[in-house]
């Protein structure tokens, strides 16, 4: 019966080490690539399902930019007739670039997002995410000191270790998932704000002001998660853990069970804490 505690805890372990990894490096790969490039679940990418909502927008955005535009030029001027040939021309070339502008809004939005998810890239490009630890060694440490009671307790232990492993990193997943999907949801809305400058020669916060703060309060969440990510990658593989492979003893059993579950739990925390932070900072 030893035997079957013994292959159950190892499973266990190297169950929910398995399930983390994946998913955590799933996570990150999301998170380095352009949103526009994250394929669904039927394999097609967000760029198609987006740039036929983004066209329909630009039409409707172009509308738009005309009809601010008319309502600031005559709430501005009030005889043609005392503007020279410049004044008069002025806003009308504002207009066309603001018109050219909303035509190339996809190009802009994804350029900027390219830039982005490149930089994010470099920041985890050297980060290994891996759970770093050999269950067989943590069991062999004191399996053979343990009583029946014992090893059936330890069972138990492994397993709820692996339960918070596999929750944890859909957390993590998931906080990242509702990263991307808020930074493709702003992509059809880029022309609609540039729409808005039509109205002021000068552009300013009543632009694109708020939009482009939504968007680099979640480019600031994404830098956030991803040094989060790196961070406490680097923390369990190259900290105190890696030195408690070698090491024999009940003690040292229960720190490492600890770790695991504390590890993963802290870390799904500080990232789903990322968003809420940024939130904070560009309220």
């Amino acid at each position: 019966m030893g035997g079957f505690f013994y292959d159950q805890s190892l499973e266990f372990l190297q169950a929910g080490a398995w399930i983390w990894d994946m998913i955590v490096h799933a996570a990150k790969t999301i998170l380095t690539q352009n949103p526009m490039n994250v394929r669904t679940a039927g394999g097609t990418t967000l760029y198609s399902a987006v740039s036929g909502i983004t066209g329909v927008i630009g039409a409707l955005a172009g509308t738009l930019a005309a009809a601010v535009f008319l309502y600031s030029y005559l709430k501005q001027v009030t005889d043609v007739h005392d503007m020279t040939m410049e004044q008069r021309l002025k806003p009308f070339l504002w207009l066309g670039i603001i018109e050219v502008l909303i035509t190339n809004s996809w190009g802009i939005i994804t350029g900027i997002y390219n830039v982005f998810t490149n930089l994010l890239g470099s920041v985890g490009e050297t980060t290994a995410y891996v759970m770093y630890m050999d269950p067989q060694s943590i069991l062999d440490s004191v399996w053979g000191n343990y009583s029946f009671v014992e090893r059936m307790l330890c069972s138990t232990v492994c397993m709820i270790t692996m339960i918070v492993m596999v929750i944890c990193s859909i957390k993590c997943l998931i906080a990242i998932i509702k990263h991307v999907v808020a930074l493709v949801a702003y992509v059809p809305f880029c022309s609609v704000a540039i729409a808005f400058l039509a109205g002021r020669e000068s552009g300013g916060e009543r632009g694109m002001g708020p939009y482009f703060k939504a968007i680099v309060k979640e480019f600031t969440a994404g830098i956030m998660m991803m040094a989060i990510l790196s961070i406490m990658t680097a923390i369990q593989n190259n900290g105190g853990f890696a030195e408690l492979t070698g090491m024999e003893s009940a003690t040292t059993f229960v720190v490492r069970m600890i770790f695991l579950i504390l590890y993963p739990a802290l870390t799904a925390g500080l990232v789903s804490a990322s968003d809420e932070l940024a939130n904070k900072m560009f309220a």
